[in-house]
């Protein structure tokens, strides 16, 4: 038995007592240069990240953008055309109050009256 035990013993170099060697210089500057590589990988990976989260959020509200805009120029032609009424009416409004000549136009027509030896010729819209 104790010729197996020899057998597995192992040396002692001395390998133990003895420091790492240290990388090279060179050595180093190669694994500083491909670190900084892949830093300014990362780094673009991490922008190009950025710009399609940004996209991602932006062209969703771009779209509802535009539908607003076409939205307001709709409301604004309306309003227009409401303000062209109203401004007619308001017209329309003095010209009753402030105008004899309206007045009775307007009267005749709406009572059906006319002067004696006038010619009243009605066209009716259907």
């Amino acid at each position: 038995m104790s010729a197996a035990k020899k057998s597995t013993r192992r040396k002692n170099t001395g390998s133990t007592s003895k420091r790492k060697q240290r990388p090279s210089r060179q050595v180093m500057e190669a694994r500083t240069q491909s670190i900084a590589v892949l830093n300014r990988i990362a780094f673009a990976v991490l922008v190009v990240l950025v710009c399609v989260a940004v996209a991602v959020t932006v062209f969703p509200q771009w779209g509802k953008l535009n539908e607003l805009r076409a939205e307001l120029r709709t409301t604004e032609a309306r309003e227009k055309a409401a303000l062209a009424e109203v401004d007619q009416k308001t017209r329309e409004l003095s010209a009753i109050r402030e105008d004899i000549e309206f007045q009775e136009i307007r009267g005749r027509d709406l009572l059906d009256l006319y002067v004696p030896g006038e010619t009243v010729i009605r066209i009716r819209r259907e």
